[in-house]
């Protein structure tokens, strides 16, 4: 999702949450399309990568976002794929 798109959504009144949700769907579509193309898809597999994308994207950093650590805590080890991640946070829970 482009800038452009990006202010438009904001100008129209969604949060920015809501365009964050959009741009990772997005994202997401798009990497579902190129493993179908290689003919690698496999419904698990896309859900875990997706499930990690959604929660720990690329370049991300607390200060671009408006979460917390706390926010990710209660959902380490209930979502899919996250059971080999790299605990981000450093805790030993």
């Amino acid at each position: 999702m482009n800038a452009v798109r990006k202010l438009a959504l904001d100008a129209k009144g969604y949060s920015r949450m809501q365009i964050y949700e959009m741009e990772m769907i997005e994202m997401a579509q798009q990497m579902f399309r190129i493993l179908m193309k290689q003919n690698m898809y496999n419904q698990e597999r896309v859900m875990q990568l997706y499930d990690r994308l959604l929660y720990f994207p690329p370049n991300f950093t607390l200060e671009q976002s408006e979460f917390s650590p706390q926010r990710f805590k209660g959902n380490r080890g209930h979502v899919r794929g996250h059971e080999n991640f790299p605990d981000v946070w450093g805790s030993k829970d």
